[in-house]
């Protein structure tokens, strides 16, 4: 029992450590694009948000997001699992989104959904 909690203290160290190392969380620019990264598993979905960073073409993440299904939804078929990542993630978000000046970017691997 001693070595679980030695490992649980290790492991939440380590979370810690990284959680403030980079990538840091930027603030959000309505001015700029904003893109969405969504992906989707069997039991779930996760998004980032990003926009590019001062100076840079590189990419620096402002939030994360993660949720599981409904039981109803872990039926769904993959197409309906990624768009649904998608439908939550933007719901999730909305405040951020709607009031950009310039569209918001959709990124995910799903090839289906890309057209």
């Amino acid at each position: 029992m001693w070595h679980r909690d030695k490992d649980q203290q290790m492991a939440f160290e380590e979370l810690k450590t990284r959680m403030c190392n980079r990538p840091i969380l930027m603030n959000p620019n309505p001015s700029k694009t904003f893109y969405l990264q969504t992906d989707a598993s069997t039991t779930g979905a996760g998004a980032v948000l990003t926009q590019e960073a001062e100076g840079s073409k590189k990419h620096r993440p402002i939030a994360y997001f993660s949720c599981t299904f409904l039981l109803a939804e872990v039926n769904y078929n993959i197409y309906e699992k990624e768009f649904l990542a998608v439908i939550k993630a933007i719901d999730h978000w909305r405040a951020h989104l709607i009031w950009t000046k310039e569209p918001f970017i959709i990124k995910t691997d799903h090839k289906n959904l890309m057209y």
